[in-house]
């Protein structure tokens, strides 16, 4: 599947910047979907800042990065940890959970507003994190 990427604008964190190439490698090795597919990096959606967008011919994939790694204890509401430490993303310092939740709602709508048709059901959303190195 031939894959096309664009940098929106560059990332601020180099953390980020690793995950998004690790990505692209990982996605350029055949995403097994068939036709073309775009990844997208750093980018907002209807106020959703993204750190990467894959869309092929069958879903449209959020990827929201997290510069962690090890034990993570994971809450649906309350504060995620990472070997003690809490893991917090967005404008608001949200645990990843509620930013993917936020995010998930905010791009579905901002891109069937745009291609004028609703496509909030193939838009999921993925959650990567590593340390970046």
């Amino acid at each position: 599947m031939p894959l096309r990427i664009f940098k929106i604008r560059e990332f601020d964190h180099q953390a980020d910047a690793r995950l998004f190439d690790a990505l692209a490698r990982a996605a350029a090795g055949g995403l097994g979907d068939g036709g073309e597919a775009l990844l997208l990096a750093n980018c907002d959606i209807n106020g959703a800042n993204i750190e990467a967008l894959l869309i092929t011919p069958r879903q449209i994939t959020l990827c929201l990065f997290k510069a962690c790694g090890g034990h993570i204890l994971a809450r649906e509401n309350g504060d995620w940890l990472s070997e003690g430490r809490i893991i917090a993303g967005g404008p608001a310092g949200r645990n990843p959970y509620a930013q993917a939740r936020l995010s998930l709602g905010r791009v579905g709508r901002g891109l069937s507003r745009r291609l004028r048709r609703d496509v909030s059901e193939a838009v999921s959303v993925r959650s990567l994190s590593g340390r970046g190195r």
